[in-house]
């Protein structure tokens, strides 16, 4: 396997993990492996591993991107070591440039929103959004959408909406439908499909989830963490960003993604030294089919 490796590297230059097992057509943990374990092949890695929350790890704490979707998105290889730290640096650019564009189409998509809503919404709740586009690691790979199945680039659109506690509900179930006409209107697309995530809550809903109590408070914590503004009354996004501070929700989000972190070395060191993992393992510690976002 590294002899065709190093080959197709001689051949192609400088790649991503996902063009070697294009061309490859080898299992890609077989591949990653075989990288990782190689004295000859350089790799870089250009990606931001952030908390990903999960029911089936010990410890509900792992990192994202898995060591799949890192290996084949986020990493540069080749046998040249400038080439490959040029060509990652190149890399980190586009996958800016991709996490600005969502960043951008999604305040696009809260402002049509809050103009098709009632003029109640725009007073009393605000957008934010949170997932890989804040964290600046949006990627355009297609991947299939969960709903319908279609193809769509990438990284989805995890917006949260927050309202204050007298909204009126009538105003609260238009917002939900303009949302779902929006999301379907963006997996309509004939070029570029792009997938929205949305959840509408009120304050009383965030204030009990900032008590960190069960598994989806500390997902939705580790939402509201790292989530930025889009749209609405921002008075009410630096309330949240100071009830966050209150309750020491960055502090307890720190603390799972050390937990994260030790499980990803740990993890990984089992897979390098394993000659045949099983699937459940491999689904547990590599591949991404279980990495599904869920915001409550």
């Amino acid at each position: 396997m590294e002899e065709r490796i190093v080959e197709f590297l001689k051949d192609r230059g400088i790649c991503l993990g996902k063009d070697i097992y294009s061309a490859l057509g080898e299992d890609s943990f077989l591949i990653w492996r075989t990288c990782k374990r190689s004295r000859i092949i350089i790799m870089k890695s250009i990606a931001k591993r952030y908390l990903r929350l999960d029911r089936k790890v010990p410890g509900l704490a792992r990192l994202s991107p898995a060591p799949q979707r890192e290996f084949l998105t986020y990493t540069v290889l080749g046998l040249n070591k400038a080439e490959v730290e040029m060509r990652a640096y190149e890399l980190r650019e586009e996958i800016e440039r991709i996490s600005k564009y969502k960043m951008k189409l999604a305040k696009k998509i809260s402002v049509k929103a809050l103009e098709e809503s009632d003029d109640t919404v725009r007073e009393k709740s605000v957008f934010i959004i949170g997932g890989d586009v804040p964290l600046i690691m949006a990627h355009s790979d297609p991947r299939p959408e969960r709903s319908l199945g279609k193809m769509v680039a990438g990284s989805d659109l995890d917006i949260v909406v927050i309202h204050e506690n007298d909204l009126d509900i009538k105003a609260i179930k238009k917002l939900e439908s303009v949302l779902l006409d929006l999301k379907y209107s963006l997996l309509s697309q004939p070029m570029k499909k792009e997938e929205l995530d949305f959840l509408i809550k009120s304050m009383t809903d965030v204030k009990r989830q900032l008590e960190f109590t069960n598994f989806e408070d500390k997902v939705a914590c580790k939402i509201l963490n790292e989530a930025e503004f889009l749209a609405g009354n921002k008075e009410i996004y630096v309330k949240i960003r100071k009830m966050i501070n209150d309750y020491r929700v960055k502090e307890k989000i720190e603390e799972l993604e050390e937990k994260g972190r030790r499980y990803r070395k740990r993890t990984e060191k089992i897979l390098l030294e394993t000659e045949n993992p099983d699937r459940e393992l491999l689904l547990k510690t590599f591949t991404t089919t279980m990495e599904f976002s869920e915001i409550f």
